[in-house]
């Protein structure tokens, strides 16, 4: 595939957060917009080694606006944004298995420990995954995006892996479209396939196949959906909601 649309997949990225946004669904103040100014977070001194499409990247995508706002929300299903405005984490880029302040990336084959990380220079994990989730790995010299699992196997037989010594491998894991993917979940969004639900809740966005058998069992221990859905004159929702009942 050819290298990363890098317009293409900020304008994907940030329609995104968009639709959370116009929803009611991202707590207020939650999220950063660029530009950023000066941010040590993506400098090129940093030690870590990073693609310099990726240091062209991070700076023009918005994120959430700290820690604590990056563990209120969802941004696909079980799966939380990485708060790289925050200074000095972009070591959180650099293995897929990480989760926020715990501990540090693990040493690839011959690493020092100040540049620990398994991806390669070219990837980057844009997200972090709760339980059954997914961490989304960039690459963006190929243009593509994996749905990586620790909670869940890749898909397919065992035997077909590239590489079927090592299951939990990021790159058993379908290289997907990037661009085309992210603009996949912003359409599962508008068709309420995924529902947002309601933020900082367990299971806040919701994998809705059947929304109408999902919403009424889930609405019923979420409550009911949110003025900030009706001010923003969404009222699928609210129809939705209603004939789930």
């Amino acid at each position: 595939m050819p290298p990363l649309d890098l317009p293409a997949f900020i304008s994907a990225w940030t329609a995104l957060y968009a639709h959370l946004d116009a929803i009611g669904y991202l707590p207020p103040s939650s999220v950063s917009y660029p530009p950023y100014g000066t941010l040590a977070s993506f400098s090129t001194t940093a030690p870590v080694p990073l693609h310099p499409l990726i240091l062209s990247l991070l700076p023009r995508l918005p994120y959430p606006s700290s820690y604590e706002s990056a563990l209120s929300f969802e941004l696909i299903p079980r799966a939380r944004a990485q708060p790289y405005t925050v200074e000095g984490q972009l070591r959180l880029a650099r293995d897929p298995e990480m989760e926020y302040l715990d501990g540090e990336p693990r040493l690839g084959p011959g690493q020092p420990e100040e540049v620990a990380g398994v991806l390669r220079e070219e990837e980057v994990a844009l997200t972090t995954q709760l339980a059954g989730g997914t961490t989304l790995v960039l690459d963006v010299v190929q243009g593509t995006l994996r749905e990586y699992s620790v909670s869940n196997p890749p898909p397919g037989a065992e035997s077909q892996y590239p590489f079927p010594h090592d299951p939990s491998d990021r790159r058993n894991w379908p290289a997907l479209p990037a661009v085309e993917t992210v603009r996949s979940y912003v359409a599962k969004y508008e068709s309420l396939e995924w529902i947002a639900w309601r933020a900082g809740v367990e299971d806040g966005v919701i994998e809705a196949h059947d929304y109408r058998v999902s919403a009424a069992s889930s609405f019923s221990r979420l409550g009911e959906p949110s003025e900030a859905r009706r001010r923003n004159g969404l009222g699928k929702y609210e129809r939705e909601w209603k004939a789930s009942g």
